[in-house]
């Protein structure tokens, strides 16, 4: 499948914009006194996706796996927040802008079905078992250091193969979990 640049809601619920974070601002944006949706909305989108709205608690990079809480405020996954299974679900940073800084409201992709990117280190074969990664929190790895330092992903696969360097590679997800 080809890679989707621009995500959008199959299910109508007004207001959703999956592709760009919403910055609230009462100073340079007296107009938007809140956000578009409500934190812990869910929706389906193109691609076989599903969508969870969620806020920004640290600077967030696109294409990152992050880790929300059951207040639904996001960061980039490391092994230390992913391992709190009872309290974090993951899911994917699949929006345009570069990143999303603290404070930012935005849909987390929890699956898709095709299209999807995320952040990887290194490189990676098609079909490879994939790691968070113990030194770029919220990208991946095919480099397993230690079980301590990286947590084992379950429910994504590789789609093509990432042959140089660190990239957004096309996987397919659902219900992202860690091992730990």
């Amino acid at each position: 499948m080809a890679i989707i640049t621009n995500f959008y809601t199959v299910d109508e619920q007004a207001g959703t914009n999956l592709n760009q974070p919403q910055t609230i601002s009462v100073t340079t944006n007296p107009e938007i006194p809140g956000p578009n949706s409500t934190l812990g909305d869910i929706c389906q989108g193109i691609g076989g996706s599903q969508w969870v709205f969620v806020q920004a608690s640290a600077t967030i990079t696109a294409l990152n796996c992050i880790a929300f809480d059951e207040s639904f405020q996001a960061k980039n996954a490391v092994c230390a927040t992913a391992s709190s299974t009872l309290t974090k679900t993951l899911a994917i940073a699949e929006f345009q802008a570069s990143v999303a800084g603290p404070g930012d409201y935005f849909w987390a992709a929890l699956a898709c079905r095709g299209g999807a990117l995320v952040n990887v280190q290194s490189t990676a074969a098609a079909g490879v078992q994939m790691y968070l990664s113990s030194s770029t929190p919220g990208a991946l790895t095919t480099t397993l250091v230690s079980t301590t330092t990286n947590a084992l992903i379950y429910g994504a696969i590789v789609v093509g193969a990432l042959v140089s360097a660190t990239a957004a590679v096309e996987v397919i997800f659902t219900n992202l979990r860690t091992s730990n």
